[in-house]
């Protein structure tokens, strides 16, 4: 997908001056979430953002965040932030778009909202995304 080889490049050619994306895609899937939601949005397409979180056996926890579309198409674009952990939260796909997968089942699902924009966000956030979606986007 075009908009994460945008984040990829812009982050290649020190564009980026965002410590939440200092080790992308680890840690940013929310934030890259909105971003892609705000992309999708101007494009006429609207989504949810689905945050989730990971419970193991052993009392680890783990958070992640994607977009799900109106008919349950999941489209996530930091899932190989896992590809280093264990089985059965490894996931290697930089971007994926398809139905719900057995790794996305993983997680208990503790919210899904509608993304309504960067301009929705309270301050500092909506700044913060602003200015990384401005830099991204001279990278599509």
């Amino acid at each position: 997908m075009q908009f994460r080889a945008a984040i990829d490049n812009a982050l290649e050619a020190n564009e980026v001056n965002s410590r939440t994306f200092r080790n992308f895609p680890i840690g940013c899937c929310d934030d890259a979430s909105d971003l892609l939601a705000q992309y999708l949005l101007e494009l006429g397409i609207r989504t949810n953002n689905v945050c989730g979180t990971f419970y193991s056996d052993s009392g680890e926890q783990q958070s992640h965040a994607w977009l799900c579309l109106d008919d349950n198409t999941y489209l996530d674009i930091t899932g190989d932030q896992f590809k280093f952990h264990k089985e059965p939260l490894c996931f290697s796909t930089p971007v994926y778009l398809g139905p719900p997968t057995p790794f996305h089942d993983l997680f208990h699902i503790e919210r899904v909202s509608p993304e309504n924009g960067i301009d929705s966000f309270g301050e500092p956030a909506k700044s913060n995304l602003k200015q990384l979606y401005r830099t991204i986007c001279l990278y599509l």
